[in-house]
């Protein structure tokens, strides 16, 4: 897998109400909208989001995967 050179987008400040706007380049370089739901993960002082619907999608390709390692 090619590794992509990490991108800055802006800045962005959390809110009163723990709301934090997504830089409108990003929004649309990866088609967000709104409605869609994200899952927050984070390790150490990194915080990342991806959609619940890829996030699903991942989760049953690697339990896909590991459910044919089994058999071999």
């Amino acid at each position: 897998m090619l590794h992509k050179k990490p991108k800055m987008y802006g800045v962005s400040t959390l809110g009163e109400r723990g709301q934090i706007v997504v830089p409108a380049k990003l929004r649309e370089e990866m088609k967000l909208e709104k409605g869609d739901n994200f899952v927050f993960v984070s390790k150490g002082h990194f915080i990342g989001m991806i959609r619940e619907d890829d996030m699903t999608g991942m989760l049953k390709e690697m339990l896909g995967q590991i459910e044919d390692f089994k058999k071999e």
